[in-house]
């Protein structure tokens, strides 16, 4: 399995997934486990970076997996950027079309998900996104 979890800062505040090459929803099922775990350990906020690698196909019902996780997280869980690689969530279309289908389709999900371009952009965005929400 090809995903590795990490933390962005020193604070251990931003956690980083980067998914490069998993196959199957198991995969998933197992990477979905280890981060409410690593989550709950840390006891303080946490916000989640999401980068699928180029040879990461997004599994059949992502969305509804995704909306699974976002309920079995802890209470110390703040918002997750998702980063696309290739063609996905990495050109200005995609950015624009992928918050407004998911607050058509999914809008609890699309309270706690942001996309960016960059995992570079997603640091920027929880940043900016604590500043303006603190989280209790």
């Amino acid at each position: 399995m090809a995903a590795h979890i990490g933390w962005v800062d020193d604070a251990q505040s931003i956690l980083l997934c980067r998914i490069d090459n998993l196959r199957g929803p198991d995969a998933y099922v197992v990477l979905a486990g280890q981060i409410p775990l690593v989550m709950r350990r840390a006891g303080h906020r946490v916000d989640l970076i999401l980068v699928l690698g180029p040879g990461a196909p997004l599994p059949r019902g992502a969305l509804q997996e995704a909306a699974i996780l976002l309920r079995i997280l802890p209470p110390n869980f703040g918002i997750c950027v998702a980063v696309g690689g290739h063609w996905l969530l990495t050109n200005r279309l995609s950015l624009w079309l992928a918050p407004r289908l998911l607050r058509r389709w999914r809008p609890l999900l699309a309270q706690r998900v942001r996309f960016a371009a960059s995992p570079t952009q997603a640091r920027d965005l929880i940043l900016a996104e604590r500043s303006r929400h603190p989280h209790p």
